[in-house]
């Protein structure tokens, strides 16, 4: 079944509609190649750039929970009741690579290239293989803590570099997962990272951009991030106050974000701030890929796929005011101003541009980025939302490939 439906408010297509079967995960290895994969066996597949899907289902009542593709043709698929597929034509034809049988569910799966590659699920299970499947080193992978830990997701920066992520524990009222690394493909892990709080907090995503920065995020909304391979996490504070769905990071300054209530946030300076997106539509949404700043996939219930190829669209609370189009550029003074928490800026674009607005502090450290993306010509009011800055005069600029302005306002608190 195929249907196309624009949302000009928010810059999402809906690209396909499947039956009451969900999708739980979405990758695309190259533009023009796009897997999504679901419940009872439900494969999804594009090959003519994400908007026309054919059914590629595997014949399995099990759930698919993670898909991953290296070109137009390799793709590899893992689920519950221990199914490891993989495709050598795009999808056309599955075969099953499995290790043997099992009851265990396979949660998640990372491979370096078409060849190399390791899955990972309940109760620490875990598969590794080096040639395609051909043959494994399978069992219980030997990280440390309680026998019944779920391994949630699995990244492999580099041959012997693995890191997975746990589901969480209850230990004293509180609630613990964990990160574990290993240096020596796979052979020893050790504890990298113990996340604690009084909510649930199994980590859902985990990524890394390089064998550098890398991305962990927890169910609670809660977001770590690492710039040196791991051997240091920190923090970057709560994205979602509900059950957050998916993360992903498009590079290591550019990443999308999906919760609960259809709530989709951006974060375009490496995760320190996010901002609300319009939504797409009201369907609960599984996991998101980008294959590129702005062209990315999410898929959810109902097999719904949704597309954008502008990153999103723009922040909430971005609105262009009117059909007049401007005759120069400008930047106009905040109002009201001073201000406590919220405020307005408007500014024209009298061409099609790409529009960097940002806020800064009276050092000059870039504390908000309001909205970075391509804006076609127009007048522009944007509603700004300064509840987590202190008090203070700050300073906020307007740029484009050939205008610059730059004007104070101060919040009072």
């Amino acid at each position: 079944m195929f249907f196309l439906a624009a949302n000009i408010s928010s810059q999402w297509v809906t690209v396909s509609i499947g039956t009451t079967k969900h999708l739980n995960s979405v990758q695309s290895p190259n533009i023009g190649y796009v897997y999504a994969v679901g419940d009872s066996g439900y494969i999804r597949v594009s090959t003519s750039g994400g908007s026309v899907y054919v059914d590629r289902s595997y014949n399995v009542s099990s759930k698919l929970n993670s898909v991953e593709g290296f070109n137009s043709n390799h793709v590899y698929v893992c689920g519950d009741q221990g199914v490891i597929i993989k495709s050598s034509n795009a999808g056309l034809n599955w075969v099953s690579v499995a290790p043997g049988t099992s009851t265990l569910n396979y949660l998640d799966l990372d491979f370096l290239n078409i060849t190399s590659g390791i899955v990972v699920g309940q109760q620490r299970r875990f598969a590794y293989t080096v040639n395609g499947g051909t043959n494994w080193i399978s069992g219980q992978m030997n990280t440390p803590g309680s026998l019944n830990l779920n391994s949630t997701c699995v990244q492999m920066p580099d041959s012997a570099t693995f890191f997975v992520a746990s589901s969480d524990t209850l230990v004293s009222g509180m609630y613990y997962s964990y990160i574990f690394r290993s240096s020596n493909s796979g052979t020893t892990f050790t504890s990298n990272y113990t996340h604690v709080a009084s909510t649930r907090v199994g980590f859902i995503d985990l990524q890394f951009i390089n064998r550098n920065t890398g991305y962990a995020a927890a169910t609670n909304g809660s977001l770590l991030k690492t710039t040196n391979g791991g051997n240091n996490w920190i923090q970057l504070g709560t994205v979602f106050t509900n059950f957050a769905r998916t993360f992903h990071f498009a590079n290591d300054l550019t990443g999308y974000a999906v919760g609960d209530n259809n709530i989709y946030k951006k974060t375009t300076n490496g995760g320190v701030n996010w901002y609300l997106q319009n939504t797409a539509a009201n369907i609960t949404m599984n996991d998101n890929f980008f294959v590129s700043v702005n062209e990315g996939y999410v898929v959810g219930s109902g097999g719904f796929i949704m597309k954008t190829g502008t990153g999103g669209g723009s922040f909430v609370g971005l609105e262009q005011t009117g059909n007049e189009i401007p005759n120069d550029f400008s930047l106009s003074q905040n109002y009201p101003n001073p201000f406590n928490p919220s405020t307005n800026i408007s500014f024209d674009i009298p061409d099609a541009s790409h529009v960097k607005l940002a806020i800064y502090s009276i050092l000059g450290t870039e504390v908000k980025v309001v909205t970075n993306e391509f804006l076609s010509s127009g007048k522009y009011n944007v509603n700004i939302d300064a509840s987590d800055l202190p008090s203070g005069t700050y300073f906020y600029r307007l740029e484009t490939g050939s205008f610059t302005q730059t004007r104070k306002m101060i919040l009072i608190k």
